[in-house]
């Protein structure tokens, strides 16, 4: 996913890629 993107997609996918950065995937 690209950061600048992220207010552009769903709170989920928001929830989703916190949840990937902070596992370091």
């Amino acid at each position: 996913m690209s950061l600048s993107n992220t207010e552009k997609q769903t709170p989920f996918q928001r929830w989703l890629y916190r949840v990937q950065t902070s596992l370091g995937s």
